[in-house]
């Protein structure tokens, strides 16, 4: 007898799990064919596009830092050497439309070494006593067409009293960046049309309006950080090259389903 309550106890709970697989399955269909909000029939899929392309501009972060026991000596001796340097960069063509002034500042320096019976590394902030002068820094953005001679404002601009060479940046403009995702976008659309159509032709049904779409680009501004440039020598300008870059546009679409 009790065995036979084993077996049946047994059988039931078989049974409850059939049932509840079952109904999972049924679940999943139903969602497969239809919203479950709106109870419409829809298909949702992803459309891509990409295109490599040459950057069309080049921009140079330039930096000018000048030190000084009087910190007017410093704002002084920084605006010399700016106006050279800004001065260089117009006899290479560049215009004052070109250049923009990114960062200024003028901050003091102090000691970390001893000063007297002062140890200047032990405080935080630190004592007035170590104080040994002030820094003033200019930092210049340049824009100019990928195009251009870089290196030979590189060179050029490193002799005129550049401290740092922050980096260089190939960007696209914007004019030929909307062009391009304009572009990009389309072919993503189209994409994620024909797709859907592909997928519903063997079933006999076809795509109806859109219901909705999501738009995803992972376009980026390359940027990296400058080298250890040289002077110009013997002619030769530091080279500088433009690596062409990858943009991928894809959109996620929502079509309904028709017939």
């Amino acid at each position: 007898m009790k065995n036979i309550y084993i077996y049946a106890v047994i059988i039931a709970v078989g049974v409850y799990i059939a049932l509840v697989f079952m109904q999972q399955g049924v679940t999943n269909e139903a969602d497969a064919q239809y919203n479950s909000n709106t109870n419409t029939r829809e298909v949702t899929v992803t459309g891509s596009a990409s295109m490599v392309i040459k950057p069309d501009k080049v921009v140079l972060t330039l930096t000018v830092e000048n030190e000084d026991a009087k910190i007017s000596d410093a704002i002084k001796n920084n605006a010399t050497s700016v106006s050279k340097v800004i001065e260089v960069l117009k006899s290479l063509g560049i215009n004052d439309e070109q250049i923009t002034t990114s960062h200024y500042s003028v901050n003091p320096v102090y000691s970390l070494e001893q000063v007297g019976d002062i140890e200047c590394s032990h405080y935080t902030p630190p004592r007035k006593e170590c104080l040994v002068g002030y820094r003033a820094t200019y930092v210049l953005t340049i824009t100019m067409d990928s195009d251009a001679n870089i290196g030979k404002v590189v060179d050029a601009v490193s002799e005129a009293g550049v401290t740092s060479i922050t980096g260089i940046g190939f960007v696209l403009s914007e004019e030929l960046r909307k062009s391009i995702m304009d572009e990009l976008i389309k072919d993503a659309v189209e994409d994620a049309k024909s797709k859907a159509e592909r997928l519903l032709m063997p079933l006999g049904e076809s795509i109806g309006k859109v219901k909705s779409m999501r738009y995803y680009s992972d376009y980026y501004y390359p940027y990296f950080y400058a080298p250890q440039f040289t002077p110009l020598y013997a002619g030769q300008a530091t080279p500088i090259y433009v690596e062409p870059k990858q943009i991928n546009v894809s959109v996620e679409v929502t079509f309904l389903i028709e017939g």
